[in-house]
C-alpha cells in the first residue's frame, strides 16, 4: 500500500479508506470485516465521471456535447479503468478469502478498484490531490485519444484517400423537407451517404458512411 500512495505524493490521513479500498466481500466475509470497497466504487464512478465532464468543457471548448460524450465513454469504462488498474499494480493490492487470488486480475474487479482507490484519495486528500491522480491516469488517457477524436469525419476520410488518390473529394446534398441528404463522390463512384439537420451534418454522416465502407472493404 504504501508503494502505490509514495508514487502520487499521498500520505494518508485515514489509511482505513486505502484497506477498504482494496478489500473484495470474500475477505470481509472471512474476517468478519463490515466495509467493502463497494461503497467507494460507488463514489468513485460519479466523481471520475462529473471530473472527465468538466474537463472536457474546460479543456476543449469547441468540442460540442457529442463528441464529448463519444470521447468520455471511449475513456470511462470497464476496460479502460482495468487497463489503468494494471498499469498502477492495483490488483496485487486487492484483499481477498481463501482461494480467490484469481480475482485479483478479473477486468471488473479491477476496474471497480480503479474507482474505489480513486474515491479513497479524494475522500481522504481533497479535490487537488484527487485532480492530480486523474490528471496522470484518466486525462492522460483522454489527451492520448483526444487528437484522432477531435478530427471531424470529413477531414479523417480525407485523409484515408489521400493515400489512394489526389482527387478531390465531392459532396452531393440536397435538402428534402426538414433533413439534408448528402452523397460522398470520389473518382467517379459514391462511397457513402448521410442525412442530418443541417449541410454539414449531412455531409459528416456521409463522410463517416463512407469511411465504414471503404475501411471495411480493407
Amino acid at each position: 500500500m504504501k508503494e502505490i500512495l509514495e508514487q502520487f505524493g499521498i500520505e494518508p490521513n485515514d489509511i482505513d479508506l486505502y484497506y477498504q479500498a482494496f478489500t473484495h466481500q470474500t475477505f470481509a466475509n472471512e474476517h468478519r470485516y463490515n466495509l467493502t470497497y463497494q461503497r467507494l466504487e460507488f463514489v468513485g464512478d460519479a466523481l471520475i465521471d462529473a471530473a472527465v465532464g468538466v474537463y472536457l468543457f474546460t479543456k476543449h471548448k469547441k468540442m460540442d456535447e457529442g463528441d464529448m460524450t463519444l470521447l468520455r465513454a471511449k475513456v470511462v469504462n470497464k476496460e479502460s479503468f482495468a487497463k489503468l488498474s494494471r498499469r498502477l499494480n492495483l490488483g496485487q493490492l486487492l484483499r481477498v478469502g481463501n482461494g480467490a487470488n484469481d480475482l485479483k486480475d478479473n477486468d471488473s474487479i479491477l476496474a471497480d478498484l480503479f474507482e474505489s482507490f480513486t474515491a479513497a484519495i479524494y475522500l481522504d486528500q481533497g479535490r487537488e490531490v484527487f485532480q492530480a491522480f486523474l490528471d496522470a491516469t484518466v486525462f492522460e488517457e483522454i489527451r492520448k485519444n483526444v487528437s484522432s477524436e477531435l478530427k471531424d469525419p470529413k477531414t479523417l476520410l480525407q485523409e484515408f484517400l489521400q493515400t489512394e488518390s489526389r482527387e478531390a473529394i465531392q459532396y452531393q446534398t440536397h435538402k428534402d423537407g426538414a433533413h439534408f441528404y448528402a452523397k460522398v463522390k470520389h473518382d467517379g463512384h459514391y462511397f457513402g451517404s448521410g442525412k442530418g439537420i443541417s449541410k454539414k451534418e449531412a455531409e459528416q454522416n456521409a463522410a463517416k458512411s463512407a469511411l465504414k465502407i471503404l475501411k471495411g472493404a480493407e
